[in-house]
């Protein structure tokens, strides 16, 4: 699930997020390469994996 939002962050903000296919973890690539909606949502995804992540 965690690699799902990960892949979500990338595809929603892909100037912002860059995926880090060894660990399967979504990174920062550029700092606000993306418009602000685009990186909300990113972020979004990220802490959604995150919490699923915690509750299983």
């Amino acid at each position: 699930m965690q690699l799902l939002q990960a892949a979500e962050s990338v595809h929603n903000a892909n100037k912002t997020f860059v995926m880090e296919e060894t660990t399967g973890c979504a990174r920062v690539k550029v700092q606000f390469g993306d418009d602000d909606t685009s990186i909300e949502i990113g972020k979004l995804n990220m802490t959604r994996g995150a919490r699923d992540a915690t509750m299983k």
